[in-house]
């Protein structure tokens, strides 16, 4: 059908032309790119060999170490079950000790030494071995090298202070082995340059081989050749440090590889290389031929035009532009089908233009297309369309193509002179003036180079509303027929112009914020699912940052939503100059913001564009914004989610920028984090548990454990500890420090603290009625209860609704709530202790109080935070802290407690420190009721306590 296709390519001067440059143009970039390849490639594969035998070198290194380590894990197991005096037969049959170990043997320094298994002559190492340098339970490796057995490995243990040592010589079968298989050749060497294992047998001309290269060998991991057997190889080294852990020398993996072997893939690239060019000279010439034939459908384009005019379509030129033959041809066609098409074109672009006038209420949309339509109905060089945002201010907006192909049209403000708005309104329909008007409208034109233009006003409501001005560089001649038919398209602009303004209203007010005039959550929506299809249409990335203004609520509270107001157009203003012009910022109501950053196709470089804007928006806001003349500081929570990693539709990525953002202000508030699905998975537990917790109030699962505390002066357990603790059905006992934080987030630790003192009370009483002791419950109470305005009324409500002595309940408070509001605390403790409470510091010396404070409040008590005792005795900084609180405990008359105390050396040291009181797990765990009443008559009757002198003796 197509039987230009036939046409010898070089019967033409044209075909034969561009046949040359094709050839010319193929061959020097791919001989070029042919050799660069060549080389880059073959250093490529070189280089990747050399690295791949280090890495085995440093795997079959790693292994020996492993192995090291689990011998010695086994080892120490082994001594372990010897002290226990587990039957040694056992040990002596164990088929896996056997396998790993050839011998063990106790070796004992003044006794005869006690073999377990193996050789007897393992008794030789006393003569070969310095055991003094080995610690007790310390393990150790020592190397024998024997003329007639070889080189033997022993592992070693200190055991009974150094009296004796639990002494293994290592199967070395076992260590080894690593699946090193010929014609590879694998050794293992000491820092001396002695042989430990080979895989091949280690003649003397090996050994030399093999010490000359350690010896020269450089420190860079660098691969060496070398040469053995009459066969050409490549090595790689490793050190095994075993100082550490072993106590002795380092060993080096020696691995050697045939280079036929190691550079295979080089060999295989340098066959296939040759042919890959000739292809391509091949392809370059088919592709060149394919080419040349293509050049020639101008002649099927011509033949296309003339079917087209026959039909009766003018609207589309044939558009060749060969230089040639080909384009004088299709200039005289183009110059006939002209004519017909003038008048075609009118009709068609009038009716275009009223499609779209009523298919479209976007402003910009249809000025665009409207001047691209006008330039099918005049030949002019630009076309520019005003709107007037501000009749009075004179504010309005100019479109324009920018290129005479009216393929980019542009938008810029200019200001119009309220005079030359009102000579419009009373002029004539339309304008026709020259380069030496003097009017504003006309300045973007001229300075394009128009010097002769047709100005068409636009009226709405007998107002001007807008100018469509047609400007040429030459004399414009138009007949009086399409002068008045332009007349009847601004009318019909007007019309146009009026629906987009109030649908643009509209639309502005249900999808932007009123108040930053930034896209609301709605359009936010819309635009991150349309990006959602875009990306997984294309296999792109997108993230949402979900942004939260932390403390914001102290603002508005302080300073008035004014102000409120104020901050966030200037966040918004903040955060729109940080992002690109393309990516969407929205304000979601209140003091959160949501960024869409979209059309990204690698994810390192989505997340490198995140980590750099979100560390910039942290920076910027780090930098007072001044508000009625005052600066405010205020910081941003970021959260960030990314498509497809955290989600693939907009809820799910909504909700997990937002648990991100949440996690960010847990972990300090004015930074970004990334969404964790362990976080989310934690935050659902934490609302999960918080909800249980509710329940367990009400379902009374709460029960209260009592920790004993001893006065080391009366050797007497004097007080105890209230302490809650949560019986879940299901979960069983869950610990306070999982549920008392949500406790005091919920606000629900306030009707716990006095359910706590309500069940002491009660308690005591009970007590003190049955006549078994008489102590202090000490209770504590949290920052939230201790806030509480009622709280002295309610705490002695309850005492006195038990008719409980005010003696018998002592208060414990945080350290940092006292100073919240000094002069109040004063007042409110002093009323408990003229009501007979005792009054406790709890965690002292983690807060704030200097000794000014502390000496004026009315306490009895100073207990230490358990932070110092954990360390002790080994911890001389908390052995000084802990001394000069007990100096200023007793400075001021007030007994010291140390709580935390959970060794035998504790305990110890902190009585010799003065230590008023002890309380801890070595003193006494928190038991239930029934245990706490067994315990302490146990202990106090007829006993007085612990037997400290037996204890510290």
């Amino acid at each position: 059908m197509k039987e230009y296709l036939k046409i010898n390519i070089f019967s033409s001067k044209a075909a034969g032309r561009i046949f040359g440059l094709f050839i010319l143009s193929a061959f020097i970039p791919i001989i070029t790119i042919s050799i660069i390849s060549y080389y880059q490639v073959s250093d490529q594969l070189d280089e990747e060999t050399r690295h791949q035998l280090y890495r085995e070198s440093k795997a079959y290194g790693q292994t020996i170490y492993d192995r090291l380590v689990s011998l010695d894990t086994n080892l120490k197991i082994l001594k372990n079950e010897l002290q226990r005096k587990l039957d040694r037969e056992i040990i002596a049959r164990d088929q896996w000790l056997q396998s790993i170990f050839k011998s063990l043997v106790i070796y004992n320094v003044n006794e005869e030494n006690d073999l377990i298994f193996g050789d007897a002559n393992i008794a030789h190492i006393r003569d070969q071995i310095e055991f003094g340098d080995i610690g007790e339970d310390e393990t150790t490796i020592r190397i024998v090298h024997n003329e007639r057995r070889g080189a033997e490995i022993y592992l070693i243990n200190g055991i009974n202070n150094n009296s004796s040592y639990i002494v293994a010589e290592i199967n070395q079968d076992f260590l080894w082995t690593y699946g090193i298989y010929e014609p590879n050749i694998a050794c293992v060497l000491t820092k001396t340059i002695q042989f430990l294992y080979c895989t091949v047998p280690t003649d003397q001309n090996l050994k030399d081989g093999i010490r000359n290269k350690l010896t020269t060998a450089s420190k860079d991991n660098s691969v060496l050749y070398w040469d053995y057997n009459d066969e050409d190889y490549v090595i790689g080294m490793w050190d095994l440090f075993l100082d550490a852990h072993f106590n002795t020398e380092s060993i080096t993996t020696f691995l050697a590889m045939p280079e036929r072997t190691a550079f295979s893939e080089f060999d295989r690239y340098k066959s296939i290389f040759p042919k890959s060019i000739v292809v391509s000279v091949l392809l370059i010439l088919m592709l060149s031929i394919f080419q040349i034939r293509k050049f020639m459908i101008p002649l099927e384009m011509l033949y296309e035009g003339t079917k087209r005019i026959a039909s009766g379509k003018y609207d589309k030129p044939v558009d060749i532009k060969s230089g040639d033959e080909f384009e004088n041809l299709a200039g005289s066609f183009n110059e006939m089908a002209t004519k017909i098409d003038e008048q075609i074109k009118t009709i068609s672009t009038m009716a275009e233009i009223d499609r779209l006038i009523l298919s479209s209420f976007d402003t910009d949309y249809i000025i665009n297309t409207l001047i691209v339509y006008l330039h099918n109905l005049v030949d002019a060089n630009h076309i520019n369309v005003i709107t007037i945002e501000d009749r009075e201010e004179g504010y309005a907006e100019i479109n324009f193509n920018l290129d005479e192909e009216f393929n980019k049209i542009c938008k810029e403000n200019i200001y119009l002179d309220i005079e030359e708005i009102k000579e419009l309104e009373n002029g004539k329909e339309y304008l026709i003036c020259n380069e030496f008007s003097s009017c504003n409208y006309l300045a973007k034109s001229k300075k394009m180079g128009d010097k002769y233009f047709i100005i068409y006003p636009v009226f709405i409501k007998n107002k001007v509303s807008g100018v469509i001005i047609f400007g040429s560089k030459n004399e414009l001649n138009l007949n009086s027929d399409k002068l008045k038919k332009l007349g009847e398209l601004s009318d019909r602009v007007a019309v146009a112009l009026s629906n987009a303004e109030w649908e643009d209203k509209l639309y502005k007010q249900a999808h932007y914020d009123s108040l930053t005039l930034l896209p609301n959550r709605f359009l936010f929506r819309d635009r991150v699912e349309r990006a959602l299809e875009f990306s997984i249409r294309e296999n792109e990335y997108l993230a949402i940052l979900f942004i939260d203004l932390d403390k914001f609520k102290d603002i508005n509270d302080s300073l008035g939503h004014v102000a409120g107001d104020e901050i966030l157009i200037e966040v918004s203003i903040l955060l729109k100059e940080n992002i690109r012009s393309y990516d969407t910022l929205a304000r979601f109501g209140g003091d959160e913001f949501a960024i869409l950053l979209a059309g990204y196709n690698e994810l390192n470089e989505l997340i490198t564009n995140l980590i750099r804007l979100s560390n910039r928006i942290v920076s910027r806001m780090r930098k007072p914004f001044l508000i009625k003349k005052r600066q405010l500081y205020i910081t941003p929570s970021i959260g960030i989610a990314i498509y497809p990693r955290d989600g693939d539709n907009y809820d799910d990525l909504l909700k997990n920028a937002d648990s991100a953002m949440y996690n960010a202000k847990r972990k300090g508030r004015g930074k970004y984090e990334f969404f964790e699905r362990a976080y989310n998975v934690a935050v659902n537990e934490r609302l999960e548990l918080e909800t249980e917790l509710r329940q367990a109030f009400e379902k009374n699962q709460f029960e209260l454990y009592y920790q004993p505390k001893i006065n080391c002066k009366t050797n007497r357990f004097y007080s105890a500890e209230a302490l809650l603790r949560w019986n879940h059905p299901e979960k069983g006992q869950i610990q306070p420090k999982k549920f008392i934080p949500i406790a005091e987030e919920t606000g629900l630790i306030i009707p716990v603290d006095y359910w706590v003192l309500n069940t002491v009370c009660e308690q005591c009483k009970i007590w003190l009625d049955r006549e078994l002791f008489d102590i202090v419950v000490s209770v504590n109470l949290s920052a939230n209860q201790f806030r509480q305005h009622d709280l002295y009324k309610k705490i002695g409500s309850t005492i006195k609704k038990h008719s409980l002595p005010p003696r018998n309940i002592e208060l414990e408070i945080i350290e940092s709530v006292t100073i919240e509001n000094f002069q109040k605390t004063i007042a409110l403790l002093k009323k408990f202790r003229k009501l007979g409470i005792g009054l406790s510091i709890d965690d002292f010396g983690t807060g704030y109080s200097s000794m000014s404070y502390l000496q004026k409040l009315p306490i009895s008590r100073l207990k230490i935070d358990k932070s110092f005792i954990k360390n002790l005795p080994h911890d001389n900084d908390s052995i000084s802290i802990i001394k000069a609180i007990i100096a200023l405990g007793h400075s001021l008359n007030l007994s010291v407690i140390a709580e935390g105390i959970e060794t035998e050396d504790q305990f110890h040291l902190l009585i010799q420190l003065n230590c008023d009181e002890l309380q801890g797990y070595f003193i006494g765990k928190p038991l239930p009721v029934p245990e706490f009443e067994k315990f302490m008559l146990e202990n106090n009757f007829p006993d007085a306590g612990l037997n400290l002198t037996k204890k510290s003796g």
